[in-house]
């Protein structure tokens, strides 16, 4: 399956994503792909625009190629079968200043996206075909995503295992026997509530499917009333919980949870750090080392949201090398002299 998978890639899928593709659409999904990360093989390089050399000769004369196999009619039926599910191909864009008509009011585009970017929730939207058309790219996402999944069947976004129950939910929800489904995380201090709701119009028409998901934590351990207006110290969505008054962020409250053994020093009174060294120890020693960590790679800006409290528990610096595409022994070296530089 995976030789056969592999074949159409390479002499259908490739060649036609050449024809139909702009170079910009390649840097973005390259880009998308690195945030998510890859499974089996080891990340590739980014895709680079190429700049006007003779190695960008070269490409483009490779490329001219490749593509010299793929008919025109062929191409010009797959760009009608991706506009009917996906919009016009090289469509012209709405700018962010165009005012556009919602149900109470005017706005334009870059404050509908703002607002979606604010909202304390994130949002994913599967339209009345199960094909995901949007989500909000929150900084505080709980769980991450990537761009790539815009057009895709809503099916081919989940496990396996877990398919029929996304199945199940779209055709409850197209029949009208049901309209929401609940879902929660509960783990040792973090709280994680899902809903899904049927969309449709006001004349009962299925037009798809709303999934809202939020960090319920701080929400959960609220008492009592405040009808005063109080400022508190820090967010309580993205890096940091002030529910118990204080600023300790969320990576140190996963790190206190954990009863593991403290790093060990040598003669010297350096901390000892290896690759199976966790993430929580390395937080307990030095808060500092998140912040670190996201200038080495922004992806692990992920380790300042809630998820932390999960992953701190299991992530080996083995594991961050490989999520962050490092060689283990540099990441070792680099982690070792940070903690030691700023140790307590």
């Amino acid at each position: 399956k995976l030789r056969d998978l592999n074949s159409k890639e390479l002499e259908v899928l490739l060649p036609t994503s050449f024809k139909l593709l702009s170079d910009e659409e390649f840097v973005r999904m390259s880009k998308n792909d690195h945030e998510i990360g890859y499974a089996i093989i080891n990340a590739p390089g980014l895709y680079v625009v190429p700049g006007i050399n003779d190695s960008a000769a070269s490409l483009n004369g490779n490329a001219a190629g490749q593509n010299s196999a793929v008919s025109n009619e062929f191409l010009n039926d797959l760009a009608g079968l991706l506009s009917k599910y996906v919009g016009p191909v090289g469509g012209a864009q709405v700018g962010k200043d165009t005012v556009l008509d919602v149900a109470t009011g005017k706005l334009t585009l870059e404050q509908i996206n703002l607002l979606f970017r604010h909202l304390p929730v994130d949002l994913s939207y599967v339209d009345e075909n199960e094909l995901v058309k949007f989500y909000s790219d929150t900084p505080h996402r709980i769980f991450p995503r990537s761009a790539n999944v815009i057009g895709r069947e809503v099916k081919n976004c989940h496990p396996a295992k877990s398919v029929h129950v996304v199945e199940e939910i779209v055709e409850k929800f197209r029949s009208g026997e049901q309209s929401q489904a609940e879902f929660w995380i509960n783990k040792p201090g973090l709280f994680i509530y899902v809903i899904y709701t049927a969309v449709r119009d006001e004349n009962g028409k299925f037009l798809g499917v709303l999934e809202m998901m939020q960090d319920c934590t701080h929400i959960r351990e609220l008492e009592g009333s405040r009808t005063l207006l109080t400022w508190d110290k820090t967010d309580f969505v993205g890096n940091t919980d002030n529910s118990n008054g204080n600023d300790k962020s969320l990576a140190q409250e996963a790190a206190e949870e954990v009863d593991e053994e403290p790093l060990t020093t040598d003669a010297d009174g350096r901390f000892h750090i290896d690759a199976k060294t966790t993430l929580s120890n390395l937080i307990k020693q030095s808060p500092e080392v998140v912040d670190y960590l996201i200038s080495l790679n922004p992806k692990f800006e992920k380790l300042k949201t809630p998820m932390v409290k999960v992953m701190a528990k299991v992530a080996t610096i083995k594991m961050i090398a490989e999520r962050g595409d490092f060689n283990v022994d540099d990441l070792v070296g680099k982690i070792d002299g940070f903690i030691n530089r700023n140790k307590k």
